[in-house]
């Protein structure tokens, strides 16, 4: 089964803990803080690799997780970063964000890489919080969490030139005899199911350019809406640079196809009507007079026209040839679809206050890192987090909202007492005694 759309579900890893330590060595008295900083949390990486199935194990596996930070540990020993996660996927994939619809990224190019989850910071030890005040730190902060996030990848293939047509119309046909590429060939409709792509090369055998071809499943009307396979694989259609019609001459209404062709590709997207393309009429070994082709058909359109056979191999090479010819008068660098919008610079409050039923809310991406970061079950951490709210200015705030004494405060997913976090009376936890 061809896979060219999924949504993945990531994780990147979180930030290992900082240390609480002490430099304790024989001679050395009173050595100070020396915890060491919590190594960083791993990040999630897509890199474009020329395979376009391998969206195919995302499909079966969705939920990917970075490795997390390692904790820092004594004489100012930083924790080991965790390992990046590199998931390879096809050259075309494009990240869309599922909330929008919106393409966030697009890897157009092998090789080209996309940090789509970044790691969580590891915390900082002890040693970062040691001062004329506090010369003996017994704190040290939490790791960061890493990035939660989820992306659609759709595959959009890139490729030179495409096949555009009725089902059984030859389209696999021409491109085995034109390419080195072997797609199963039947007698049927829609024999193609999965895109199938094969490389051109130069027919002189000097040049040493080649070029992709893609073989897309039929299409039909009501393409657009839906119908048939047509909708499915439209979208790969957009990255092709020269459009090639082929039709089954041997039909008697193969001129009312083609127009029913440009309809539909019109009604997807109104810019592949302007697109290079070619006209291929294909089975001419079907009809009987081709003197009505090749005087008065060719007259009747406006794009070049190709009179072939692929099971008998006519015409074949006098198409590779203007093909291969056209294919090196376009410029290939590839355009990223991402939309940026304009951006407008506006100041944003560290942090805000709104109200609830039973007290106040102090919101602010500043304050809920911090939150995070304080373990609340050491007494010097918590004081920490107290005198760094209160360097803020969110005391100051909150009386001038009205705080008062039993009020509830919410901060990140906590809720504190007003009294316990800003007129402590008592210490929540037993302070050490001092040894006599």
């Amino acid at each position: 089964m061809f896979i060219d759309r999924v949504r993945v579900f990531l994780k990147a890893g979180r930030g290992g803990d900082g240390a609480v330590s002490f430099r304790r060595e024989k001679f050395i008295p009173k050595g100070g803080p020396d915890g060491g900083d919590g190594g960083d949390g791993g990040d999630i990486i897509f890199i474009a690799k020329n395979d376009p199935h391998l969206l195919r194990p995302l499909y079966l596996h969705p939920h990917l997780k970075a490795q997390k930070g390692g904790q820092g540990k004594g004489k100012k020993q930083k924790g080991k970063d965790g390992r990046n996660l590199i998931i390879p996927v096809p050259v075309g994939t494009v990240f869309i964000d599922p909330n929008t619809g919106k393409i966030v990224y697009d890897l157009n190019k092998e090789g080209k890489r996309f940090i789509a989850a970044r790691g969580g910071k590891g915390g900082r030890g002890n040693y970062h919080f040691r001062g004329s005040v506090n010369q003996t730190p017994r704190f040290a902060e939490k790791g960061e969490p890493g990035e939660e996030k989820s992306f659609i990848l759709e595959l959009r293939i890139i490729a030179h030139a495409g096949f555009v047509g009725f089902p059984n119309a030859g389209k696999s046909s021409l491109l085995s005899v034109l390419t080195n590429a072997h797609p199963e060939i039947g007698d049927y409709p829609f024999t193609t199911l999965n895109p199938n792509l094969g490389v051109i090369y130069d027919p002189d055998k000097i040049r040493e350019e080649t070029f992709i071809l893609a073989d897309l499943p039929g299409l039909i009307e009501g393409a657009a809406e839906g119908k048939g396979l047509g909708f499915k694989f439209l979208k790969h259609i957009e990255r092709v640079g020269i459009l090639i019609f082929v039709l089954d001459v041997s039909l008697p209404n193969w001129k009312e196809n083609f127009y029913v062709l440009k309809k539909e590709l019109e009604r997807y997207n109104p810019e592949l009507v302007n697109r290079e393309a070619i006209l291929v009429l294909n089975k001419i070994d079907l009809v009987k007079d081709l003197s009505y082709l090749e005087e008065k058909v060719k007259k009747e359109f406006s794009i070049p026209l190709f009179l072939t056979s692929a099971s008998k191999k006519i015409g074949i090479e006098e198409l590779r040839k203007y093909l291969y010819s056209k294919l090196l008068e376009i410029d290939w660098e590839p355009k990223e679809e991402v939309h940026e919008e304009e951006k407008t610079y506006t100041y944003t409050p560290i942090f805000t206050i709104e109200e609830m039923p039973t007290g106040l809310v102090v919101k602010g991406e500043k304050i809920e890192k911090l939150i995070y970061k304080t373990d609340f079950t050491s007494w010097d951490a918590a004081r920490h987090f107290l005198n760094v709210l209160t360097r803020m200015g969110v005391k100051k705030a909150l009386l001038r909202h009205g705080a008062k004494s039993g009020m509830e405060i919410k901060m990140g997913n906590m809720i504190f007492d007003y009294d316990e976090i800003f007129n402590p009376s008592v210490d929540p936890l037993p302070r050490r005694k001092k040894k006599r």
